[in-house]
């Protein structure tokens, strides 16, 4: 928890005119270092039932508000050596996910279908992977015996997924998370035209509290296997943008707006390689060179999908 000095600083750059940031601000009196854990119970007047925590840190609160956090990932503009890490402000994806997580909370409290944030937010976990059925490979589950110690397992299954240790045929499996692309139940998935993806799936559908799209994840890449082993998914791209291009803030430039979009439909490890083409597109004025950085981005992104961003978001 910030300091007292520290708080204000932060309070005065982002809300100056003090119009956005009202009531209590909780922080530690200057000088203090001692381990401080956080608490709703912290902030006076509110009832339990209705207050929502957003931290990067949820292992910070005490374990009765914990099912009140939404976690995101931690935010660093500055490495350790103080150099900046980023030069451009593009749109925060972490906040368009808590922004969405939050509407959906208050949309289920206000029709009545949950009774408080807490219930609201469990449903709201629960659902992200609702009626995934999962195994895990490659030397993820080390103790089968007791599959509740591994981390991933826990994950899946506070997020909505039915965790199974063995793969029978009484079993309805849909995904197989692995370890390794080789492993024999990735191969067993390919025939079984169900989907073996890295972990990396299962951690970033829980990190942005939405079923990523297995594509982006798929072991072994998509485009190795034969086309009658490749698997459907029903949503596709053009739906998720729906979704997608109303949490984009209008304040952005047009092209900061559509890279906030199509990064979505970019496999993690390319959303370097993306930002790097929308930098050289900005970075000249030769038209030539221009068309070359956006082929290169519709190539990135998919002919289709670009051109549907580009429709939704009404950029000519």
């Amino acid at each position: 928890m910030a300091s007292v000095t520290y708080t204000k600083y932060v309070l005065d750059q982002m809300d100056p005119a003090g119009t956005l940031i009202g009531g209590q601000v909780v922080c530690r009196a200057d000088g203090k270092t001692e381990v401080f854990t956080k608490s709703a119970t912290l902030v006076g007047g509110l009832d339990l039932n209705s207050i929502v925590a957003v931290d990067d840190r949820e292992e910070a609160w005490d374990p009765l508000s914990r099912e009140l956090v939404i976690q995101l990932p931690a935010f660093r503009y500055f490495s350790k050596d103080r150099c900046e890490l980023r030069k451009s402000p593009l749109a925060d994806t972490a906040l368009m996910d808590v922004l969405r997580v939050l509407r959906d909370v208050h949309a289920g409290i206000s029709s009545h279908e949950q009774g408080s944030t807490r219930e609201a937010l469990s449903a709201r976990r629960q659902s992200v992977l609702s009626g995934v059925h999962l195994v895990f490979s490659g030397g993820l589950l080390s103790d089968a015996k007791q599959p509740q110690r591994c981390v991933l397992w826990r994950l899946a299954a506070t997020f909505g997924a039915s965790c199974h240790v063995a793969w029978t045929e009484h079993v309805p499996l849909t995904h197989v998370i692995s370890g390794r692309p080789d492993s024999a139940s990735v191969g067993r998935a390919a025939k079984s035209h169900i989907w073996a993806v890295s972990p990396d799936w299962l951690l970033h559908s829980a990190q942005r509290w939405h079923r990523q799209s297995e594509n982006l994840y798929a072991l072994p890449c998509p485009a190795q296997l034969p086309a009658s082993l490749r698997p459907l998914r029903a949503e596709d791209s053009a739906d998720a943008l729906r979704r997608i291009v109303p949490l984009i803030p209008c304040s952005l430039t047009p092209d900061e707006r559509l890279l906030a979009a199509v990064q979505f439909l970019v496999p993690h490890a390319r959303r370097a390689d993306l930002s790097a083409f929308f930098t050289e597109y900005h970075s000249t004025e030769d038209l030539t060179k221009k068309n070359n950085a956006i082929l290169k981005i519709a190539k990135l992104v998919g002919q289709n999908r670009f051109k549907v961003a580009l429709k939704l978001l009404d950029i000519t």
